[in-house]
């Protein structure tokens, strides 16, 4: 299971931002702030995860930091 929340919040943020981009190419602000909210969404996802000792809290925030940078990553230029 080493990884596995995380691989599975990178999939669902990469699928959203191709279809974000491809329903709305023109609207920059809108698909940022739509990735931004998923985004919010799964680190405290992370955070329950970590109440609940499924994973640490520094591995919470470790996957936290990963997925803000993937998501950076993930808005149209």
């Amino acid at each position: 299971m080493k990884n596995t929340i995380y691989i599975n919040a990178k999939a669902l943020i990469k699928s959203e931002a191709k279809t974000l981009k491809r329903q709305n190419p023109k609207d920059k602000p809108y698909i940022r702030l739509c990735l931004n909210d998923l985004c919010n969404d799964l680190i405290s996802q992370f955070n329950f995860h970590a109440m609940k000792e499924t994973i640490s809290e520094k591995q919470a925030k470790i996957y936290a930091n990963w997925l803000s940078n993937y998501t950076a990553d993930q808005h149209p230029k």
